[in-house]
C-alpha cells in the first residue's frame, strides 16, 4: 500500500518524537536511581545495587557477594564458584530500610566499632558497602574485608538501645560445623550435641545434666564447605548449639546477667567476619597465620611431650603426703617406666593462695625436689617437679598490703551470698600490686627448684557468685569483658614462664586468646567413663576441637580419667580395661599423663605400659610426633587432625569422631567401647592405606567392618 509522502513525513516525525521522549525519560530515571559505589583502594571494582525482583545484592568483593534474602530476614553469602549461597545467616529483626549509598548513608558513626581492637591483626577494611536499618534503633552494616590476602566480609550490628538484643542464627542442617570451644559433652560435628543458650564464658567442668562450655573457648567456627566465622572477642555474647534439637547455631548479644551495660560503654553490638575458601583445611590454614599473629606460638619442651607426665591427681584426698609421694616415685623407677616430669597437684599446701608446701605433710619438700632434679646419671634420669597453682589470695589477706589484692563484690544490690557462702578470694588480675605479689610467690617456688607450673582455674565464670553480674565486681581497673580474666591470667602465666627455659614445662588450665603462649592446654579433668560426657569417647573430639582453636598441645587429663564427685576426686582406680584402652589412645596424643599407675593392676599391665611408653619415646616420637610438633610450633596447625583434613570433600570423613590423623600421615582408630574386641574403621577417600596391625593395604573411601582389635592392640594406618 502506497502512503502519501505528507503522511509518511508526519509518521516519521511522531516516531522520532517518541524516541526522543523515551531517551529523555530513561536519562532522567538513571539520574534519579542510586549509583553504584566504587571502592577507593580495592584493585577489583566493588558495586552495590538493590534489585527488587531477586535477592538484594548488598556487597560485592571480587568473587564474594552478600545478598539479602527476598524475605528480608537473612544474609546470603555467595561466591561465583558456587551456584547457591555457601552460608545463610538469619536474623529475626524487623527490617525498615536498606541504604545503598555508603558515602552518605553509612558514615554517621553508627557502624564504626569504637570498642576493643579487632581479634585478629593484619586486616584491612573499606567503608561499609551497605547498611540495614531495623526497629529498636538497630543498625547493621556489611564491610569488605581482606584477611590474610583472602577476601572476606565483616558484618557489624549495633544499637544504642541497651534493652534490646541482637540475634543471628545459622542452620546446622546445611553443612557440618566445628569449633567454638571445649564442651562438657564434646561431640563432632556440633550438630550432634545440644547446648542450651548460655553466656559464652570459660567454665570449669562440673558434672551436670546441662551441657556447658569448658575451660578453653574461642569464637571461631569452621564449616565442612570451607566457610569460617570469627566473632569479635569482647561481646556480651550468649551461644546455643542445637538447643532442644532445633539444629541451629545461635549467637545472641544482650546485656543480661552476667554482662552489664555499664561495662560496655559503646552500646550493644554483634560483630563477626565470614571467610570462604575451597575447603575446611584451606580456610583454616589461611586464617591460622593471622589468628596467631604476631608470632608462631612455639612449643613446650620436647621432654614434656616425648615422655609421660606423672602427676598426683589421683591422690588429692587429705591423706596425700610426702611419704606417699616418695613411694609413688620409687615405684616408677622400680618398674623401669619412663619418666622426666612430675606434677604435684592438689593438697600440698595449707590452703589456696598459700604458695608453699605444708610443712606438716611435706617436711622435706625442698631437699626432696633438689635430690630428684640432680640425681641424673648414666642409668638414672633426673626428675623435674612442677606444682599446681591457683589465682587466689589467702583468706587472711596479704601481710603488708595497703589495698585488697583480691576481687571484691558490691553487696548493695545483693546483700548476701546464698547459704552464707563466702565470696571467692580471687586475685584481682587488674591490680599491678596483686600481679606483682602473685609473681613473687611463683619465684619463691622457683627458688625451691620447682621447674614448672600447672596454672589451674582462671575461668571467667568463677568470678561471678550466683546472682552477681559484671558491674558488681570491684576491681582496681574495670574488666572490659569477663573472659579478659582468663585472658589476663594466661598473660601472667606467659610472662612468668617465657623468660626462662622452664617456659616449656608449664601447663595452662584455662584459655581465651592464649594460643600465642605455646603452653600445654589442660582440657581435663576427664571422667573414668566410656561416654562423651568427659569420658573416653570425648578425648578425640576434644583434642581435635582444641587443635582447631589453635591449641595443638592438648592434655586430656590422666590415663583412665578420674572419678569426679563434685570438686572431689574419688580414690577408686578405673577398670583395667578402660585403663588399657585409654593408654593405647593416649600414647598417640600430643601429651600423655599418668596418675593411676600401672602397678595398681597387674604385671601384665605394667609390661604393657612400659612397652607403650617406650614405643612412644623411641618410635612414635621421631617418626610422627616430633615432625608434627615442629610444624605446630611454626604454624599453629593441629597435631591431631580430623579425617577431613586429608579428605575435605569426603562426607563420611566429616562425621568421624572416633578416629584421627596424627599429622597428615598416620590414621589412628582406637577401641572406645567396653569389652569390644572389634570395631568398624573408616579409611578416607583419595588415598591408599597401609594397615600397620595386619600388614595389608586398602583403598580409601571404604569401611572395614568387624575389624578385630585385641585388648592390648590399637589399629593404625599409614597414608601412602
Amino acid at each position: 500500500m502506497n502512503v502519501p509522502k505528507r503522511k509518511l513525513s508526519r509518521y516519521l516525525k511522531i516516531a522520532a518524537g517518541i524516541c526522543i521522549l523515551t531517551t529523555i525519560f530513561i536519562i532522567i530515571l538513571m539520574l534519579t536511581l542510586p549509583q553504584p559505589f566504587v571502592g577507593k583502594t580495592q584493585t577489583q571494582s566493588q558495586t552495590l545495587k538493590i534489585l527488587e525482583d531477586r535477592p538484594d545484592k548488598v556487597a560485592d568483593v571480587g568473587r564474594g557477594t552478600v545478598l539479602l534474602h527476598p524475605n528480608r530476614d537473612s544474609l546470603l553469602f555467595t561466591t561465583v564458584e558456587s551456584p547457591g549461597p555457601y552460608l545463610k545467616i538469619h536474623f529475626p529483626h524487623k527490617l525498615l530500610q536498606v541504604v545503598n549509598d555508603p558515602p552518605n548513608g553509612c558514615r554517621a558513626g553508627y557502624f564504626k566499632p569504637d570498642g576493643p581492637q579487632e581479634p585478629y591483626a593484619g586486616m584491612t577494611r573499606e567503608d561499609p558497602q551497605m547498611c540495614l536499618y531495623f526497629d529498636r534503633n538497630l543498625h547493621a552494616a556489611v564491610y569488605d574485608t581482606i584477611v590474610a590476602g583472602m577476601q572476606c566480609h565483616h558484618v557489624y550490628w549495633f544499637t544504642t538501645d541497651n534493652q534490646a538484643s541482637i540475634i543471628n542464627t545459622i542452620s546446622l542442617h546445611e553443612h557440618n560445623w566445628y569449633g567454638g570451644g571445649g564442651l562438657s559433652e564434646q561431640r563432632w560435628p556440633l550438630q550432634r550435641v545440644g547446648v542450651p543458650l548460655q553466656p559464652y564464658l570459660t567454665n570449669k567442668f562440673t558434672s551436670s545434666a546441662e551441657v556447658k562450655f569448658d575451660s578453653f573457648i574461642e569464637p571461631y567456627f569452621v564449616s565442612s564447605n570451607g566457610a569460617a566465622l570469627m566473632l569479635d572477642s569482647y561481646l556480651p555474647l550468649f551461644v546455643s548449639i542445637n538447643s532442644n534439637k532445633d539444629s541451629m547455631l545461635v549467637f545472641k548479644s544482650i546485656f543480661q546477667e552476667p554482662y552489664s551495660a555499664k561495662s560496655f560503654k559503646t552500646g550493644l553490638s554483634l560483630s563477626y567476619k565470614v571467610c570462604k575458601s575451597l575447603s575446611a583445611p584451606a580456610v583454616h590454614e589461611t586464617l591460622s597465620y593471622l589468628r596467631l599473629s604476631p608470632a608462631a606460638p612455639g612449643a613446650p619442651a620436647d621432654d614434656l611431650l616425648q615422655f609421660p607426665i606423672w602427676s598426683s591427681r589421683a591422690f588429692q584426698e587429705a591423706g596425700f603426703n610426702e611419704t606417699r609421694l616418695i613411694v609413688f616415685v620409687h615405684n616408677i623407677k622400680k618398674w623401669k617406666l619412663p619418666y622426666n616430669h612430675l606434677f604435684i597437684v592438689g593438697n600440698y599446701s595449707k590452703a589456696r593462695g598459700v604458695f608453699s608446701f605444708n610443712e606438716n605433710k611435706f617436711p622435706h619438700s625442698h631437699q626432696l625436689i633438689m635430690e630428684w632434679k640432680e640425681m641424673q646419671s648414666s642409668k638414672i634420669p633426673n626428675l623435674f617437679v612442677g606444682v599446681e597453682v591457683f589465682p587466689h589470695v589467702p583468706e587472711s589477706g596479704v601481710p603488708g598490703s595497703e589495698v585488697p589484692l583480691h576481687i571484691r563484690y558490691d553487696l548493695s544490690v545483693k546483700q548476701s551470698l546464698p547459704s552464707g557462702q563466702k565470696p571467692p578470694m580471687l586475685l584481682d588480675i587488674t591490680n599491678e600490686k596483686a600481679v606483682h605479689w602473685f609473681k613473687s610467690q611463683l619465684r619463691n617456688f622457683r627458688d625451691m627448684s620447682v621447674h614448672g607450673f600447672l596454672f589451674a582455674d582462671g575461668h571467667s565464670q568463677d568470678i561471678f557468685p550466683p546472682g552477681f553480674q559484671q558491674s558488681d565486681l570491684i576491681t582496681n581497673r574495670s574488666l572490659l569483658h569477663p573472659n579478659q580474666y582468663t585472658e589476663m591470667y594466661g598473660e601472667i602465666a606467659g610472662s612468668v614462664a617465657a623468660p626462662t627455659a622452664a617456659r616449656g614445662f608449664s601447663i595452662l588450665g584455662s584459655g581465651y586468646l592464649a594460643q600465642k603462649h605455646g603452653f600445654i592446654a589442660d582440657a581435663g579433668p576427664f571422667r573414668s567413663a566410656w561416654d562423651h560426657q568427659k569420658g573416653l569417647k570425648a578425648v578425640i573430639p576434644t583434642t581435635i576441637t582444641y587443635g582447631l582453636l589453635g591449641y595443638p598441645f592438648v592434655l586430656t587429663g590422666p590415663v583412665g580419667g578420674l572419678f569426679l564427685n563434685g570438686s572431689a576426686v574419688a580414690r577408686t582406680p578405673p577398670s583395667q580395661e578402660l585403663y588399657i584402652r585409654w593408654l593405647s589412645l593416649a600414647t598417640y596424643l600430643p601429651v600423655l599423663e599418668l596418675a593411676w599407675a600401672p602397678w595398681f593392676y597387674s604385671q601384665e599391665v605394667i609390661n604393657h605400659a612400659r612397652s607403650m611408653l617406650e614405643f612412644r619415646q623411641f618410635s612414635l616420637w621421631p617418626k610422627y610426633l616430633s615432625p608434627a610438633v615442629e610444624e605446630a610450633a611454626k604454624t599453629g596447625l593441629p597435631i591431631v587432625r580430623p579425617l577431613w583434613w586429608v579428605a575435605p570433600t569426603d562426607s563420611t570423613a566429616q562425621f568421624i569422631d572416633c578416629e584421627f590423623m596424627l599429622g597428615s600421615r598416620l590414621l589412628v582408630a582406637p577401641v572406645l567401647m567396653d569389652r569390644a574386641r572389634s570395631r568398624s574403621v573408616y579409611l578416607p577417600n583419595g588415598s591408599r592405606w597401609k594397615d600397620n596391625l595386619k600388614n595389608t593395604v586398602h583403598h580409601g573411601g571404604q569401611w572395614l567392618t568387624q575389624y578385630s582389635v585385641g585388648l592390648y592392640d590399637i589399629a593404625t594406618f599409614e597414608r601412602l
